[in-house]
């Protein structure tokens, strides 16, 4: 018996689910480490410890950003990938990054989710996944407004700047609770033997998941 999702919904700045707060995005966080679990990840091996808030709120003054309260929500359940081998790959859609991944990408002149030209990022967004194709959260509001969240790419086709909304949502809950609806449905599946995930058929799921190439 699995436990009720929150509805999606459609916001005027993107598509949300009922209820996104920090409180609910542990608690999906929680959900969606079950279904790894029954995929056969290896989470205790894969994943870190949580983040202590202070050391959140660190890296994230060192960026010059007031986190999200749902960014202390997310790496406060755990703080991204261990070193062990194909561990970066334990999420179903991107990359996993640790908040010290996140803050050295931000600090590097040319890193993610930079590019090369000032014009092909904000500095309010933060990349927390993915590599050249990932995933960024926004830092511009207040920390107890649900932030806005993006699938940014390698080209900058769609990144962090006001108009490449295409791929935008509100709340890290958005996201996770379609990767928990994904690995519900068999959408992704964990290859024991490789350690990875087996390639992903995206038309399997609702067509907007797709547009938002989010989950």
């Amino acid at each position: 018996m699995f436990n009720p999702l929150p509805a999606t919904i459609g916001t005027a700045v993107g598509p949300s689910v009922e209820g996104a707060s920090p409180t609910l995005l542990s608690e999906l966080l929680m959900e969606m480490e079950t279904e790894l679990r029954r995929q056969g990840v290896p989470v205790d091996e894969y994943l870190r410890p949580p983040a202590p808030i202070s050391v959140v709120r660190a890296g994230f003054e060192e960026c010059g950003l007031d986190p999200p309260l749902e960014a202390l929500a997310w790496f406060g359940w755990h703080d991204g990938p261990t070193r062990a081998p194909n561990s970066h790959k334990v999420m179903p859609m991107f990359l996993g990054w640790s908040l010290a991944e996140s803050v050295r990408a931000y600090l590097d002149p040319k890193g993610q989710p930079k590019g090369r030209e000032d014009w092909q990022w904000d500095p309010r967004w933060l990349q927390i996944m993915g590599d050249g194709n990932g995933l960024a959260i926004f830092c511009g509001d207040a920390p107890d407004k649900a932030p806005l969240v993006r699938g940014i790419t390698v080209d900058r086709e769609y990144g962090t700047q006001p108009s490449q909304t295409l791929r935008q949502v509100v709340s890290l809950c958005t996201p996770v609770t379609w990767w928990i609806d994904a690995l519900r449905h068999g959408w992704y599946r964990w290859n024991k033997h490789a350690n990875a995930w087996e390639d992903v058929d995206t038309s399997l799921q609702p067509p907007m998941r797709a547009v938002h190439a989010l989950s």
